[in-house]
């Protein structure tokens, strides 16, 4: 039996952060494909253009806080206007670790499922999508 290709939504603007992002992902021996966005339009955007092709959505998304046109937070407010029916974990992945965005982050723990700072490690993510894998 294939294993399921777990699809990973990467929201985050900084080309370095990506780039760290996606190699501790290929260290990992699970597949996975990783679409990237630079902020929470083009997410939106993306997300939006593939809202009906179940594949193409995203099982998990990690959504940095700091980011130009929509932050983070803008994009988790806008998030369940899209309709998607398709359960997807949402992480925060970020380098605040500002006392604003953690009280933020508590207000609204039942969207999210963890407040992470940068960089993720290897152990995190692959725990990260062995519950995608689980829940299969």
């Amino acid at each position: 039996m294939m294993e399921k290709v777990i699809q990973i939504l990467l929201i985050e603007d900084d080309l370095i952060n990506r780039f760290i992002f996606r190699k501790i992902a290929a260290q990992i021996n699970i597949p996975t494909h990783i679409v990237e966005c630079y902020n929470g339009q083009s997410a939106m955007d993306y997300l939006n253009s593939c809202k009906d092709v179940q594949e193409k959505i995203p099982d998990i998304l990690f959504v940095d806080l700091n980011m130009p046109l929509m932050n983070g937070w803008e994009f988790i407010a806008e998030l369940p206007k899209l309709g998607i029916s398709k359960p997807i974990l949402q992480y925060i992945l970020t380098s605040s670790i500002s006392p604003d965005d953690m009280d933020r982050y508590d207000s609204i723990i039942p969207k999210l499922e963890e407040y992470l700072v940068k960089p993720i490690s290897k152990q995190k993510l692959a725990s990260i999508i062995d519950l995608v894998n689980f829940s299969l």
